[in-house]
């Protein structure tokens, strides 16, 4: 491999071929903290910047599973996802409670700024294209985030609770 023993920086220009000297050393991961603190006392700082490359333009081949459900069901599914709901129809959906259902008494989950901010950004997005709209539900149902490989964060939506109250029936 040319760049074993080589540490590649890509420029602007040209890329720039640093050769590696390795030595044993007892180099150890340190705290956001610890660093914080060494710079303040002005101990010497290595920083060093890495770019994951993305979008490579290799598509991922469709496992064989997949493949023969979208032969099968090729008649009802479109080729594309719509980007909004579907209109209006006779009977919408709706949940039936069960007479005298309460709410469950819980705390509200605690959400840093961040998260609160990255929520509303996807509700927003999500109600502007017609994925969702507002509820009339009685009930609030916890959101949580989970973080993808690339930073960004998938909205996750729970709500055992609300089927718990559902009566027997189930909105049918």
């Amino acid at each position: 491999m040319p760049f074993l023993d080589a540490l590649c920086m890509m420029g602007d220009e040209s890329p720039c071929v640093v050769s590696v000297v390795r030595k044993t050393t007892n180099a150890r991961q340190i705290s956001a903290l610890h660093l914080k603190k060494g710079v303040k006392k002005g101990e010497l700082t290595y920083v060093a910047a890495l770019k994951l490359e993305t979008g490579s333009g290799v598509e991922t081949p469709t496992p064989p599973e997949v493949a023969k459900l979208l032969k099968e069901f090729k008649d009802v599914m479109p080729p594309e996802l719509p980007k909004s709901l579907p209109s209006r129809r006779a009977v919408d959906h709706w949940i039936k409670l069960e007479p005298g259902t309460r709410a469950p008494t819980r705390s509200p989950y605690r959400t840093s700024p961040p998260e609160l901010a990255e929520l509303r950004k996807q509700l927003d997005e999500l109600l502007e294209g017609g994925l969702i709209h507002n509820s009339k539900a009685p009930f609030e149902a916890p959101v949580l985030f989970q973080k993808k490989h690339d930073g960004s964060a998938v909205l996750l939506q729970t709500g055992p609770a609300i089927g718990l109250l559902a009566g027997p029936d189930r909105g049918k």
